[in-house]
């Protein structure tokens, strides 16, 4: 019994101090402004960020037309009606949920990750922590994500898993129109065709009644929001690849290298879901992994995501680099700050500075994708060419494959 209770006070104490110590800590210490002035860049645009959300409820609460509202309608209705004090908790629960479905993700036949090794991969990524903190919406997107994969990989074991995974993942897209692509990978988890029109048929008719809803609410919002976001209207700095040139084109060009920028976003999206119909999970994390490169407002709450399932959900045996691919991402996700605040508030900087730690961040986050493709190939080979271990041929093949890969 004594490792029950031990567990049992760890969780205890994972709670009081994740949701309870820090947050207090945080706002004693008046620390949320300077994490405002350091790391907003990092974690907000103007699509997801806490503060937008409080501007979006303001508008709301005095009858304004909805005109300035950058975040989708049914997301401001819902902190409209909580108050503010309990916002944080919302946010919170919805983290706690996360990170149950989380540990749910039952990958045994693909990966050997022991359930507290996971329940540690998660709680100590110091990225989704201070993505909570900092009170994002990709929190609930990323809630979204997780719960649509356990539907998908589970719906034999649950009862209309089918048309859960199908409605999180529409949630998921209504939240960000970007992660419709993950909703055709997701297909391959289904047999049969039966199952896979259920699925496309609960997902556009999900989608469809949230767009619908939300029309209702606020008509603006297709302009505010969605295509403020796919044509980059809000021409912010951030952590992508667009600021800068959009910032040093001629204006004539521009809709032109938009539309191009957009159709590398999704360009792999087919043959991703044709090459690894085996492997749906690791397929809609490598999709997502491409599509945060290029994306017009990433964020580095999604590296926490992409990290957390990289180390979890994929062989790290068979990928090399790991040390260069880490200090990519350390010295990126250290440097980036401090050369916006040179730059933005300082004033002895310029953009090229935080514009080149840019570069070096999305190298990094390259190389996790190499390493995601590579242990799905190592895998896909072992499975092909290798199931008799005693065969001495199967040996050969497999030190083939680290040559191959």
């Amino acid at each position: 019994m004594a490792p029950f209770y031990t567990n049992r006070l760890l969780i205890i104490a994972y709670i009081a101090t994740r949701y309870v110590l820090f947050p207090h800590l945080l706002k004693m210490f008046n620390a949320e402004q300077m994490m405002l002035q350091y790391i907003d860049v990092l974690f907000n645009t103007p699509f997801i960020s806490y503060k937008t959300l409080k501007e979006c409820i303001l508008f709301t609460q005095f009858k304004n037309n909805g005109s300035n509202l950058n975040q989708m309608p049914l997301y401001v209705s819902l902190f409209a009606n909580i108050p503010e004090q309990l916002h944080f908790y919302m946010f919170a629960i919805i983290d706690v949920l996360t990170l149950l479905y989380f540990l749910r993700l039952d990958l045994s036949h693909f990966v050997s990750t022991s359930l507290k090794t996971k329940f540690w991969i998660y709680t100590l990524n110091p990225l989704t922590f201070l993505g909570l903190i900092m009170q994002t919406q990709f929190v609930f997107t990323q809630f979204f994500i997780i719960v649509a994969l356990y539907y998908c990989l589970n719906y034999k074991a649950n009862k209309n898993g089918i048309y859960k995974a199908a409605i999180s993942i529409a949630m998921a897209t209504y939240l960000d129109i970007y992660n419709i692509g993950l909703s055709l990978v997701c297909l391959n988890f289904f047999i049969t065709l039966k199952q896979k029109k259920q699925y496309a048929i609960c997902f556009i008719s999900a989608l469809t009644s949230m767009y619908g809803v939300s029309y209702l609410i606020n008509p603006n919002f297709i302009d505010n929001v969605i295509l403020s976001s796919v044509l980059f209207k809000e021409q912010y700095p951030n952590i992508g690849l667009w600021w800068y040139f959009f910032t040093e084109m001629f204006q004539e060009y521009r809709n032109f290298f938009k539309f191009v920028f957009n159709g590398y976003c999704y360009i792999f999206v087919i043959p991703i879901f044709l090459r690894f119909k085996s492997y749906p999970l690791q397929a809609a994390m490598i999709l997502f992994t491409w599509i945060t490169m290029f994306k017009p407002y990433p964020t580095v709450g999604e590296l926490g995501f992409i990290l957390t399932a990289f180390v979890s959900w994929f062989d790290m045996n068979v990928i090399e680099n790991k040390l260069i691919m880490g200090l990519l991402v350390m010295h990126s996700l250290v440097l980036l700050p401090v050369f916006y605040h040179l730059w933005i508030t300082v004033g002895s900087g310029n953009s090229n500075f935080f514009y080149a730690m840019t570069l070096v961040y999305v190298i990094g986050l390259a190389l996790v994708l190499l390493g995601m493709i590579k242990s799905l190939l190592y895998k896909e080979y072992i499975t092909i060419n290798c199931d008799d271990d005693n065969n001495e041929d199967s040996t050969s093949g497999k030190k083939l494959n680290l040559v191959c890969v």
